[in-house]
């Protein structure tokens, strides 16, 4: 049979046996194979990792659609023998926690990367247990593929806040 293209689609010729549902199934079979199979859709994260290795290939992308863990949902690309999350990505959180005795509190990722996201934005949130944001100052600290650390600085004095209400909001990016 000849092919056509840059994708090598097949088509019959004259001196091709006629066999339409053979012609269509190659044509079929080349054109998944032209745009790398396409996208899947699985329900959840457990049946994505359950295809078998002999229908994945270098660069196969998949979505998660309805799992019951939510971060477990969205895109997926099988690279280097794994799946990994597709990029761009984003996470975010609101955190209504207390800093440590050194004024960091510690946030982990709801769904962990293989690498540390390409930003993290926090914002201060509202007043709590009589510490106004006018009065704290939050950077953030280390950042790496699982969790993120941010400090809390009284801007008066420019010590740490240790063991105080710390209320804010994230959003990390991966791209």
């Amino acid at each position: 049979m000849p092919t056509i293209g840059n994708n090598l689609l097949p088509y019959p010729n004259t001196s091709d046996e006629p066999n339409v549902p053979k012609a269509i199934s190659d044509l079929a079979s080349a054109i998944d194979t032209a745009i790398g199979g396409g996208a899947r859709i699985y329900q959840t994260l457990a049946a994505l990792q359950a295809v078998p290795s002999s229908q994945l290939f270098e660069g196969l992308h998949a979505y998660v659609s309805a799992d019951t863990t939510a971060t477990n949902n969205g895109g997926y690309t099988y690279t280097s023998g794994t799946w990994k999350r597709s990029r761009p990505y984003m996470q975010a959180g609101a955190v209504n926690s207390k800093t440590d005795v050194n004024g960091y509190v510690s946030i982990s990722f709801p769904s962990a990367m293989d690498v540390a996201p390409t930003a993290v934005l926090v914002t201060n949130g509202p007043a709590v247990g009589g510490v106004t944001s006018q009065y704290a100052d939050l950077s953030l600290g280390q950042v790496d593929a699982t969790h993120f650390t941010v400090f809390s600085r009284n801007t008066t004095s420019g010590g740490a806040m240790g063991n105080n209400p710390a209320i804010f909001q994230w959003l990390a990016i991966w791209l």
